[in-house]
């Protein structure tokens, strides 16, 4: 008697990484990967193609790289891939923090050309009334915090700003830029650089 063998099964077994063969056959050539893990692991590492500007933003660093999380894994709601916070609320974006905080210019003069006290930056976030926050103006280069931000360069040279500003343009420009134009190396901006002379800094 012949002994009986199970049918062979032609179909391949499935990727465990792609189950249910949803991945495109282009999916890893198109991130230059070999394998689908790798492929989805530089995916997930990608810069968002979003406009930052229209990005919520984490209460801790201001950065617009935020996750949300379920509650199976964390007691928070969002996780912020810059500075690993767990918050269980965000802000709201640049543009709607422009839109409601009551202390952001509106008229057609210098909107948004306010500069950070720290770092003469115009890289700066309005925190709206609302928000958990204890400043007014977050910057988006230094990160430091404060309630009065510094007059636009259109406004110093325009004449609008008091001396006790210009002092502190004075102090932020000795501070965080050389005397060329150029910021100091410790100092790594990662939005607009501020570039400032020594005429618009002078005590006169």
């Amino acid at each position: 008697m012949s002994a009986q063998h199970a049918p062979h099964d032609d179909a391949a077994a499935p990727d465990p990484a792609d189950p249910y063969g949803i991945v495109p056959d282009t999916f890893c050539d198109d991130w230059d990967a070999d394998t689908i893990e790798q492929a989805l692991a530089k995916a997930e590492a990608a810069p968002s193609t979003t406009d930052p500007r229209e990005q919520e933003r984490c209460p801790d660093c201001l950065a617009a790289r935020l996750t949300p999380l379920t509650e199976e894994y964390s007691s928070g709601e969002w996780a912020c891939t810059e500075c690993h916070a767990r918050p269980a609320a965000v802000l709201p974006s640049q543009i709607e923090a422009e839109r409601n905080a009551e202390h952001f210019p509106k008229h057609d003069g210098d909107p948004g050309s306010a500069r950070c006290r720290n770092c003469l930056s115009t890289a700066l976030y309005p925190f709206p009334e609302s928000a958990p926050a204890d400043d007014r103006w977050g910057c988006l280069d230094c990160g430091a915090g404060f309630d009065d931000a510094l007059p636009s360069r259109r406004a110093q040279q325009r004449g609008e700003i008091t001396r006790a500003e210009k002092r502190a343009v004075g102090a932020a420009f000795s501070g965080g830029v050389e005397w060329s134009g150029v910021r100091k190396p410790e100092v790594e901006p990662v939005g607009e650089t501020e570039q400032v002379g020594f005429e618009e800094v002078r005590d006169d």
